[in-house]
C-alpha cells in the first residue's frame, strides 16, 4: 500500500535528532536541513500535509532531487491530488531515470489510472512443480503403536493403498485466481476485495499428491490512521484421492499497526469450521469434523536497508464435533481424541537482493497436545514439529534479456521433522517446489 511505501523513503532523512517545531520553520523557511527533519518527523507522526509542505520547500532549492520528487508524488496520491501527481510523474517519466525509479513511476501512474474506476478486476495464473521424499507422511520407525487386550504392541505400519514404505513423488499443478477490488471512494484506503481461486495438482507416481481445491474469499482493507484492518470470510472445498472431501468455512479479523517507519505490529483472530464428507471409501471421515479458534500476534522489523525480521506466535484450539455420535460409543471417543491445543512460533529473516529479488530463511516450531487419549495407542498424543525453509523470490526482469519480465518466481526448500510420542505420527520429510506466476488486469 502507498503509505507503507512512503515509510520506506524515510531513509532519505536518516539523521536522528530532536523534534523540529513549526515556529523554527516559520523563522527560517528556506533552511533545507530543518525542512528535511521536519518532513521526516511529520511522516512518522502521520501528518502528511505538513510533510508535503516541507518537501516542497526543500524542492525549491533542490529541484533536481528525483527521490524527493517521487516521494512528493506519492504523498500527493495519498492525499487525493491525483491530477497534480500525474503531472509530476509524467514529467519525471521524460527524464533518464534508473531502472527502479522507472518501475516506481509506472506503478504510481497505474495506481492513478486504477483509481479512476471504482472497480478493478485482475487474474493471476500460477504453475507449480514440486517434489517430496515422503508424500504419505510415513512414520520414521515404520511402526504402528497400539494397545490390544491391555498389552502394548508394535506392528508394521501401512498408509493408504497399503503402502508399507515411504513414497517419494513429484507433482505439477496450476492455480488460477480471479480478483475484484471495489474502491469505497476513499482513494484506495478502503477496499472491498473478493477472490475466487481454483487449484489442481497431480502426482507423477502415486495418488497422494492428487488434489483439487476451490476457494472463495471476500474481505475488506480498511485504513484508519496507522491501522490496517483486514476482516474477511472464506469458503473452501477440497478434494483428494487419499483423503475424504472436506469443506472449510473461515471468519477472520486481522490488523496491522504501523509503529514507525521500521516496525509494524500484527494481530488477529479467526474461527473456522471443518467438515468432512463420508463416502464408500471413507466411511468415518466425519470423525475429523470440528471447529478451530486461532489467535495470533507478530512483529515485523526492518534491520538496516536490506534486512527484514518477522516473528509470529499463534495458538489454535480445535474442538471436535462429537455431538453427532452416541456419547460413550467408539466413534464418540475417536472424535473426542482429536481435541487439541496447538502453539506455533514462526521466525523469518529476509534479505533484499534487489528491488525485485529477495531470499528468506524461515523456521517454524509447532507444539501440539491432545486432550484425550488416542483410541489405538491408548495414550495422549503430543507432537513437536520443526520446519525450516529457504526460499528465493525474484521477478523475470532479474534475468538478462528475459522474455517474461512480468512473471514472478519462487523456489523453496523445506525440511520438516515431526517428533511424536506415538510411533505412527513420527515422521520427517523434505520438499522442494518451484512456482511461476503472472498477473494482469482486465
Amino acid at each position: 500500500m502507498i503509505k507503507v511505501v512512503i515509510y520506506s523513503f524515510l531513509i532519505l532523512f536518516s539523521l536522528r535528532t530532536f523534534a523540529v517545531e513549526f515556529f523554527e520553520i516559520l523563522n527560517d523557511p528556506d533552511n533545507v536541513i530543518l525542512n528535511e527533519k521536519f518532513a521526516k518527523e511529520r511522516l512518522i507522526s502521520g501528518d502528511l500535509p505538513a510533510a508535503l509542505s516541507a518537501i516542497e520547500r526543500v524542492l525549491n532549492f533542490k529541484p533536481t532531487n528525483t527521490p524527493l520528487r517521487l516521494l512528493r508524488s506519492e504523498l500527493l496520491i495519498q492525499l487525493g491530488n491525483d491530477a497534480l501527481a500525474k503531472t509530476e510523474l509524467e514529467a519525471l517519466n521524460k527524464l533518464p531515470l534508473g531502472k527502479n525509479q522507472k518501475k516506481q513511476v509506472s506503478k504510481l501512474l497505474q495506481t492513478i489510472k486504477d483509481r479512476q474506476s471504482l472497480t478493478k478486476n485482475s487474474m493471476a495464473i500460477s504453475y507449480l512443480a514440486s517434489h517430496t521424499n515422503n508424500a504419505n507422511a510415513y512414520p520414521s520407525s515404520g511402526q504402528l503403536e497400539a494397545v490390544v487386550n491391555g498389552n502394548r504392541i508394535f506392528n508394521d505400519y501401512s498408509s493408504y493403498d497399503g503402502e508399507s514404505k515411504t513414497v517419494s513423488d513429484s507433482s505439477i499443478g496450476t492455480i488460477i485466481t480471479l480478483s475484484n477490488e471495489y474502491d469505497l471512494e476513499t482513494q484506495n484506503k478502503d477496499l472491498l476485495v473478493s477472490r475466487l481461486s481454483v487449484n489442481a495438482s497431480k502426482g507423477e507416481n502415486s495418488r497422494y499428491l492428487n488434489n483439487n481445491s476451490f476457494t472463495f474469499q471476500s474481505g475488506m482493507n480498511l485504513l484508519r490512521g496507522r491501522n490496517y484492518f483486514l476482516p474477511s470470510i472464506s469458503y473452501s472445498l477440497n478434494k483428494g484421492e487419499t483423503k475424504a472431501d472436506s469443506t472449510n468455512l473461515r471468519l477472520s479479523s486481522n490488523a496491522i499497526y504501523l509503529i514507525d517507519q521500521n516496525t509494524r505490529f500484527n494481530y488477529g483472530a479467526s474461527f473456522s469450521t471443518l467438515r468432512y464428507k463420508n463416502d464408500a471409501t471413507f466411511t468415518t471421515a466425519n470423525l475429523g469434523d470440528g471447529d478451530t479458534v486461532d489467535i495470533s500476534i507478530g512483529v515485523d522489523r526492518s534491520l538496516g536497508d536490506d534486512l527484514l525480521f518477522s516473528s509470529r506466535f499463534n495458538q489454535s484450539t480445535f474442538k471436535p464435533d462429537k455431538s453427532q455420535f452416541a456419547e460413550g460409543g467408539v466413534n464418540f471417543l475417536n472424535s473426542q481424541a482429536n481435541e487439541k491445543v496447538i502453539n506455533g512460533l514462526n521466525l523469518n529473516l529476509t534479505k533484499l537482493i534487489s528491488s525485485s529479488a529477495r531470499i528468506q530463511l524461515g523456521h517454524t516450531l509447532t507444539l501440539s497436545k491432545n486432550k484425550y487419549p488416542d483410541q489405538v495407542a491408548d495414550k495422549i498424543r503430543s507432537d513437536r514439529n520443526n520446519s525450516t525453509s529457504l526460499t528465493l523470490f525474484f521477478s523475470g526482469d532479474e534475468i538478462k534479456d528475459s522474455p517474461i519480465p512480468d512473471w514472478n518466481f519462487m523456489v523453496s526448500f523445506t525440511n520438516t521433522d515431526n517428533q511424536a510420542n506415538i510411533t505412527q505420527f513420527d515422521y520427517s520429510k523434505k520438499d522442494i517446489s518451484i512456482v511461476a506466476s503472472h498477473a494482469f488486469d482486465f
